[in-house]
């Protein structure tokens, strides 16, 4: 979505977007910065339906520790390239897990 119709806000690097069928141009943003637990989104039914409410962060956790995440190289610079305040984020939390080797030592 052009930055333009996003509220400011809503602005951030990540969002989530969910577009509803009925009305077709209804949808709703959810902001996602990479620092932060996902949000719970409201994931709507059939238009007589009430939302379903899914709890985003869960649902990433339970597929990453159930998923083959373990033979990526999480050494690697991400591309694309992270901003210099999320990469340091994902530095620092993966040197956490033992995933990057830590800073040299002297």
């Amino acid at each position: 979505m052009p930055d333009e119709l996003t509220p400011a806000s809503l602005r951030t690097t990540y969002q989530i977007c969910v577009r509803r069928s009925h009305p077709p141009s209804r949808y709703e943003l959810y902001r996602a910065p990479l620092v932060r637990r996902l949000p719970p989104i409201r994931i709507p039914l059939r238009p007589t339906d009430a939302d379903v409410r899914l709890d985003l962060q869960s649902l990433v956790d339970h597929c990453y520790a159930n998923g083959r995440y373990d033979d990526l190289n999480y050494r690697a610079e991400p591309n694309p390239p992270l901003d210099a305040a999320d990469a340091a984020f994902a530095d620092e939390l993966l040197r956490g897990k033992g995933l990057r080797p830590g800073p040299a030592k002297e």
